[in-house]
């Protein structure tokens, strides 16, 4: 075999190789969302957004105010906004998150929406469009398009916010203080029903600047 040949077949033996152990560099396992031991960062994550969610939301179920309303409502859940220097929390995510928990925790009592909140209105204003085209145009069998004042508008509103500051302890660590906020707001009468904060302390390294 010539030099050149034996030169492209070890070559290529070695290539083969370095994929090989670049591809298999450990088994790759699933983690549990919940568990805040094994998914903490210094930086606030979906986990901790979703958790303190949730525990606010048991808190708004069972409190008295909210308890004591009669007849069943129709919430509407805003886009909760992002106050923190972190731009790429994906507050949609959230928002369905927390959607997806009340129409679980409803029982009938209330009906959820996010067509009237956040950029839920812009889906809203398509959907309105929609379906008078569908009306005017002789394409669609009427029978089948939606009536004009089927639309149910939501009397109460949740709406949120995160914010963060961050404090120094040392030369070497620093204290990061992300308050959750959120608030359930009677839309007639602007009467706040039930309101939240929840905050998420995290003790960091000093070179991780992610408040």
């Amino acid at each position: 075999m010539a030099l050149q040949t034996k030169l492209k077949v070890l070559g290529s033996v070695v290539l083969g190789a370095l994929l090989w152990v670049g591809c298999s560099g450990g088994a790759v396992s699933y983690q549990n969302v919940n568990d805040t031991t094994k998914n903490t960062t210094s930086s606030i994550n979906s986990t901790d957004l979703v958790l303190t969610a949730n525990a606010m939301l048991e808190s708004m179920l069972n409190d008295p105010n909210f308890m004591q309303l009669k007849g069943k409502h129709l919430i509407e859940v805003s886009d909760i906004i992002n106050d923190t220097t972190q731009p790429n929390l994906d507050m949609n995510f959230l928002t369905i998150k927390i959607t997806q928990q009340l129409r679980l925790r409803s029982q009938g009592k209330f009906g959820v929406t996010m067509a009237s909140g956040g950029s839920g209105i812009a889906a809203d204003n398509r959907m309105v469009e929609q379906r008078k085209k569908e009306r005017e145009s002789q394409e669609y069998n009427q029978d089948t398009t939606m009536e004009k004042g089927t639309l149910k508008a939501a009397d109460l509103s949740l709406s949120g916010k995160i914010s963060s500051e961050a404090a120094s302890i040392n030369r070497s660590r620093q204290r990061l203080d992300y308050n959750f906020t959120l608030s359930l707001t009677d839309r007639k009468t602007g009467e706040v029903v039930w309101s939240g904060v929840n905050p998420i302390v995290k003790n960091a390294s000093n070179k991780h600047i992610a408040f």
